[in-house]
């Protein structure tokens, strides 16, 4: 199946920023990988220990996850907590201040990405992330999902993390239209 052009345009931003954002947070290099249609049925969190989500309305209505395995999560935290602090965070484990380092970082991603968003003819609106700190608590996310869009992002050194956009049912993709 192919990835609908007006769902796909959803993520382009988020991962130019996310890319930007982990250079400028974390001082770390990434690059995205592949996108691909995930398996909705099949679209499961295993193995991820933190999310960060936004919902997007309007449009194109779904919610765009931020998920990451448990020691990117925390690679990535401790370096935006290391940024914003002016001092090594060594955490061993997941706490309040590399969740609250994740949902800044997240935090930043979508308000540069809604920049593009403005400038657009793709009129969204995006709730305020939320960071959840584990798959029990995202099987609500995926009611109503008609499919799953996901794009890896590389961050040098650390691991892969995944952008996705899962989009609700009562979404409508128009072949060939775009909103560029």
């Amino acid at each position: 199946m192919a990835i609908d052009e007006e769902f796909s345009l959803v993520l382009k931003p988020f991962v130019k920023e996310t890319v930007s954002a982990l250079a400028e947070m974390a001082h770390l290099k990434a690059k995205p990988g592949v996108a691909f249609d995930d398996d909705i049925l099949n679209f499961k969190f295993q193995g991820y220990a933190v999310c960060v989500v936004a919902k997007t309305s309007g449009s194109i209505s779904g919610t765009v996850l931020m998920h990451h395995y448990t020691d990117t999560a925390l690679a990535i935290g401790r370096n935006v907590a290391s940024v914003m602090l002016g001092e090594p965070v060594t955490a061993t484990k997941i706490d309040d201040e590399i969740g609250e380092a994740l949902t800044e970082f997240a935090n930043t991603v979508i308000g540069l990405a809604t920049r593009w968003f403005h400038e657009s003819k793709l009129k969204l609106e995006f709730s305020a992330p939320m960071f959840i700190w584990g798959a029990d608590d995202l099987d609500h996310l995926l009611t109503g999902a008609s499919k799953v869009l996901t794009i890896p992002i590389e961050v040098d050194g650390v691991g892969n993390f995944y952008l996705s956009y899962v989009v609700n049912a009562t979404n409508k993709a128009k072949k060939g239209h775009s909103y560029a």
